[in-house]
């Protein structure tokens, strides 16, 4: 190979390096936003889903003080509705990790049930509203470690919390 040729070569391949650092300076996840706050990443992702996937994407700074707000970070006692407090609660969630909106077996007006997923650990936040509209209320605000929860009876005035095998937790109304 002649000495341009390999030039010629070099300079292609310092353009294309170029080109793709650009590109993925545009494109790559290096912070999330949570509850107003941003944090950086301890490391770029070259896509949502590789940030998603990486189990240590928040970097051990990070992940302390968003387990904290997570875990403490209040609600408004009063919602218009099931869907406002729906909203607020997805705040909660930390991008890339779980949020679910579980069944609730109970007469009308039905309560709403949001499991939060703290990163980091094997603990979900989990609140439960209910009300009329213009008066939905927090009624149940709790931090759950164990046996998983998948949904809620209200029998009698009493919310029972359901896993797999049954009753996980109790709470009289």
């Amino acid at each position: 190979m002649s000495r341009s040729m390999l030039a010629l070569f070099v300079g292609l391949a310092a353009l294309l390096a170029l080109a793709y650092w650009f590109y993925l300076g545009k494109i790559a996840v290096t912070h999330i936003d949570y509850l107003g706050m941003r944090f950086d990443l301890p490391r770029a992702y070259a896509s949502y889903e590789a940030f998603r996937d990486d189990p240590n994407n928040l970097g051990p700074t990070n992940l302390a003080r968003i387990q904290a707000m997570a875990e403490t970070h209040r609600l408004p006692e009063v919602f218009a509705s099931t869907e406002a407090f729906g909203k607020q609660a997805f705040e909660l969630k930390v991008p890339g990790y779980g949020l679910a909106n579980l069944r609730v077996d109970a007469p009308d007006p039905k309560p709403m049930l949001i499991a939060v997923e703290i990163p980091g650990t094997v603990r979900w936040r989990f609140l439960l509203a209910a009300g009329e509209p213009g008066s939905v209320r927090v009624i149940d605000d709790f931090i759950h470690e164990g046996k998983p929860i998948t949904s809620a009876v209200v029998q009698s005035g009493v919310v029972h919390y359901i896993g797999p095998q049954g009753s996980v937790r109790e709470l009289p109304r």
